[in-house]
């Protein structure tokens, strides 16, 4: 028997087998508070990205990402780990398989949509990628941009004489995202401190952590400049 864990009004109708729902819920459910929080904070910024400030804007404009800017649409963006995965994501289907920017705006508005225990789409999805779930997740997309997530062996019987999944797009999100954040992406290089915070640790009479900050701050200030 299959039923449905993740749905709503922008998602591809997926039923997944009862043995994939145990090993989702349990990853997300045992998923740490702190780290969720770290994951959404905005601190890393557009230059780690490693794609145009232009590009950006453009994606942006055609609502295809999250502008991290304030109001006036000035200054320096700044990114959480899970916007940052989006982004990847959007490179992918943009640059290298082409995908219009219609499928992608709607895509981005299936994957903010929460659909377990408060957690978006795009959350739960990062998530599993990270947990142990027996096998890589893989993000489906069809022609209108309407997406969802599941595991490779309930992609081919979850998809049988399913029109609405007709010349969709797989993503293998493990291979995706492990090649832009390694195995771990808690290091310097990756996230930035506000000068509050890193004032703060300076009076740590550690010396490993005196040394990661004066590591952090030549990181940051280069990134900026």
């Amino acid at each position: 028997m299959k039923k449905e864990i993740f749905s709503g009004a922008n998602l591809l109708p997926i039923r997944f087998s009862i043995e994939t729902e145990k090993l989702f819920k349990k990853a997300l459910d045992t998923f740490s508070a702190e780290t969720l929080n770290l994951y959404r904070e905005q601190t890393i910024t557009s230059t780690k990205l490693g794609i145009q400030s232009r590009r950006l804007n453009n994606w942006d404009d055609k609502k295809i990402i999250v502008d991290t800017r304030d109001g006036a649409k000035s200054g320096w963006r700044r990114f959480s780990v899970f916007e940052w995965a989006h982004v990847e994501i959007v490179r992918v289907l943009r640059e290298e398989l082409d995908l219009a920017t219609g499928p992608l705006a709607n895509l981005r508005k299936s994957m903010e949509e929460k659909v377990y225990s408060g957690l978006t789409l795009l959350e739960v999805a990062f998530i599993l990628t990270r947990g142990k779930t027996n096998g890589n997740i893989y993000l489906l997309i069809n022609r209108e941009g309407k997406s969802n997530i599941s595991r490779k062996r309930d992609i081919i019987p979850m998809t049988a004489g399913m029109k609405s999944l007709e010349l969709h797009i797989e993503i293998n999100l493990n291979q995706l995202w492990k090649a832009k954040f390694g195995a771990n992406i808690w290091d310097e290089s990756v996230f930035m401190l506000n000068q509050d915070e890193i004032d703060l640790l300076k009076y740590a009479d550690d010396p490993i952590i005196k040394k990661r900050i004066a590591e952090i701050e030549e990181v940051q200030y280069g990134s900026e400049s």
